[in-house]
């Protein structure tokens, strides 16, 4: 029977990850602006659609902004 000991487990090293999350969080956020620019221009007759959409879209950034520069912090 194998010790469990013997197997060596691939280690990622942190730089890695926190490069990955940082490329994962850019491009969630790149993504979801585009989204919010065609919403924009397509709604944007309505005022009310309009509010909403720039209210939604500062509450999601901001703690993506927040995510992005801890991260960008990390990586310095």
């Amino acid at each position: 029977m194998s010790d469990i000991n013997q197997f060596d487990i691939a280690v990622i090293p942190i730089d890695a990850v926190v490069m990955l999350s940082f490329y994962v969080v850019t491009g969630l956020y790149v993504l979801f602006t585009a989204v919010f620019y065609y919403h924009w221009k397509t709604y944007s007759t309505d005022a009310k659609v309009t509010n909403l959409t720039y209210l939604l879209y500062v509450i999601t950034t901001l703690p993506i902004l927040i995510v992005m520069g801890t991260l960008l912090l990390v990586l310095v």
